[in-house]
């Protein structure tokens, strides 16, 4: 407990060897049980142990250069200022302002650095920065100089030898020089990158202070301005955590005061679309939908977010307005998630396909990285809305929106797993036609969208077929075999999923269409196996059975007798895998068994295969219904 002065002073004790044992070289698992430990104290920490513990979290913890520790830190410290509160405040404002003040690499141990591990952070770059550069100038620049006037002496009086040897001494000691540069651009980048990394973590603490000090407290605001310039801080993990703090105040300040909230948006949205810094747009796209996320959904139309954003992505003009208006939509689709799905189906999803091939680079990459998130986010209700606009794209006779088309379909391999699995296999195969689209722009953006989906795979055995399989749906006439032999070849220890399926699937189609009777046998293999190795055939594998079902029916009359036999025994691992009453094969049984009863020679004698194949103890459902008809 935090009560009188004796047990705040074992505490200190305990936590003196808690944060002791903490080093950025120990082992995970150590810097982990820190972690856990100052948490764990933290619930009823003294008020005389707070700075402390801070002072460790602000000159240690928060800097850990493994995320897993880094933030368990963070929460450690989250805990530290719930549990207090206000009674803290007094303490950790100064110690939290003091600290975002401050720059990288500036010296001294003040404003919550501590325990001389804020003179690491602040000062050592001034160590190698001040230090050891001048202490080197000072011991290079004076035999440099005495050499250069002797090599001018010897020189005059026609001493080239020393003259060479000069020149040779001034490269070896640039060379060095170069090197201590290089080696000090080095240090500095670790050492923004470390400074980041805290300040993300401060900026956390100092936003969870803000919820304990009430909407009229003075400090609030001043504390709410200084979340936003730290916003321009060039470092994503930093401007999500302000994000994140933003959201909390936002909406206080929307019930509170309303012109202020107004005057916030305007100004975040002016940075977002004329700031000249990348990152300074990039903070601003987040700090803006952190404040709709925290001033409620209605807030993208009464304080017109969605007018200004529409207004600058239409901005021919801007680059920068363009791509600070795809990177807000990027955002606001992280914050809301699915609450922002219906902005994507009526306006945001015609945006990205007419910046998708926009004249600036930057603004296609922009809109590369806004589609990713964007379309992970929907819902499946989501994905059948926009599936058709994006296939219509692809029907377009302007080959620019074909591209884009075929790159936004290429970002819906990152859907939930559950919609992956139903969009997938309406894609891919559009996906494979692009592939032979006169227009090399649209066959490579149709490449690229065919790895996105491989690149989603989880199964590692079909993540080494994935080249094959691209190269099948690319080149059917000469892959398809190739893959399939490669297919059948590989040995499976893993569960087939449904990107799997959707590079595979089309291949197997493919060959089953061959004329080639050997292709045709190896595809109609490649049935009976993958059947075997998806754990869900009625959800996986039900979308593929509407076109596969067909071509094996027909390779029942094949002339060749392994065709039909090999067919025969993918059709009754089909049945087998989805049941008789699954909508693909509901009539293939009552098919077989008329094919059976009929004169239809190399059918009738495949269908009496094929009922040989289902009738068997694997499958009792299959073979009661069997024997019964």
């Amino acid at each position: 407990g935090g009560g009188g002065g004796e047990a705040a002073s074992v505490q200190k004790e305990i936590l003196q060897a808690v944060v002791g044992l903490y080093s950025e070289v120990a082992e995970e698992h150590v810097r982990l049980g820190v972690a856990v430990a100052l948490k764990a104290l933290a619930k009823g920490l003294a008020a005389s142990n707070v700075p402390l513990a801070m002072d460790f979290l602000i000159g240690h913890g928060l800097a850990d250069p493994n995320d897993k520790v880094r933030e368990r830190m963070v929460s450690a410290g989250v805990t530290v200022v719930d549990v207090g509160g206000s009674q803290h405040a007094s303490t950790l404002l100064p110690l939290f302002e003091g600290f975002l003040e401050k720059k990288v690499g500036s010296g001294g141990s003040g404003g919550g650095m501590g325990g001389g591990k804020g003179n690491v952070i602040g000062g050592k770059t001034g160590a190698i920065g001040s230090s050891s550069s001048s202490s080197s100038s000072s011991s290079s620049i004076t035999p440099l100089t005495a050499i250069g006037k002797n090599a001018k002496t010897k020189a005059t009086a026609g001493f080239g030898l020393a003259a060479a040897a000069t020149t040779a001494t001034a490269t070896a000691t640039t060379t060095t020089t170069n090197t201590q540069q290089q080696q000090q651009q080095k240090s500095k980048k670790e050492e923004e990158q470390r400074f980041d990394l805290v300040r993300g973590g401060v900026v956390v603490l100092l936003g969870t202070l803000a919820h304990h000090l009430g909407p009229n407290h003075p400090r609030r605001a001043s504390i709410f301005e200084m979340l936003l310039q730290v916003l321009s801080t060039p470092s994503e993990a930093v401007q999500r955590a302000v994000s994140d703090c933003i959201v909390h105040l936002a909406k206080e300040l929307a019930k509170t005061d309303r012109p202020a909230a107004e005057a916030y948006v305007l100004r975040l949205l002016t940075q977002l679309t004329t700031a000249k810094g990348y990152g300074e747009r990039r903070g601003a796209a987040f700090g803006l939908a952190g404040m709709v996320r925290g001033m409620g959904l209605l807030s993208l139309r009464s304080y017109g977010v969605l007018d200004k954003l529409q207004a600058s992505v239409e901005d021919k003009r801007s680059s920068n307005a363009r791509e600070g208006g795809v990177m807000a939509f990027e955002t606001l689709s992280m914050k809301l998630g699915r609450l922002f799905e219906p902005f994507v189906t009526s306006g945001v999803l015609p945006t990205l396909l007419a910046l998708s091939g926009d004249s600036s680079e930057q603004v296609r990459q922009a809109t590369e990285d806004a589609s990713r998130i964007i379309m992970g986010q929907l819902t499946a209700g989501g994905v059948r809305l926009v599936l058709p606009e994006i296939l219509k794209g692809l029907e377009n006779k302007v080959w620019r929106t074909k591209q884009s088309s075929a790159q936004l379909l290429g970002a819906m391999a990152h859907c939930a797993p559950r919609q992956l699995g139903s969009c997938l296999p309406t894609v891919v195969p559009r996906l494979g036609e692009a592939l032979s689209d006169p227009h090399p722009k649209v066959q490579d953006a149709a490449r690229a969208a065919l790895k996105e989906v491989g690149s989603v795979i989880r199964n590692p055995e079909v993540q080494a077929l994935v080249p094959s399989l691209l190269a099948a749906l690319a080149d059917p006439n000469t892959g398809t075999r190739t893959s399939l032999n490669l297919l059948l070849s590989t040995t499976f220890v893993n569960t087939v999923d449904a990107p799997s399926l959707a590079l595979i699937a089309p291949v197997i189609h493919r060959g089953l269409r061959d004329r080639s009777g050997d292709t045709k046998k190896l595809a109609a293999r490649a049935v009976a196996s993958i059947c075997t190795l998806v754990h869900d055939m009625a959800r996986d594998m039900s979308p593929y059975a509407m076109t596969l079902v067909p071509e094996l029916r027909k390779a029942l009359a094949d002339p060749l007798p392994g065709v039909r036999a090999m067919a025969a025994r993918a059709l009754a691992a089909m049945l087998r895998g989805l049941g008789p009453r699954a909508e693909a094969t509901a009539p293939l049984l009552p098919w077989l068994l008329k094919s059976l009863s009929g004169t239809g020679g190399l059918v009738s004698i495949s269908s009496s295969s094929s009922i040989a194949s289902i009738a068997s103890p694997s499958n009792m459902d299959v073979t009661t219904s069997t024997t019964t008809s």
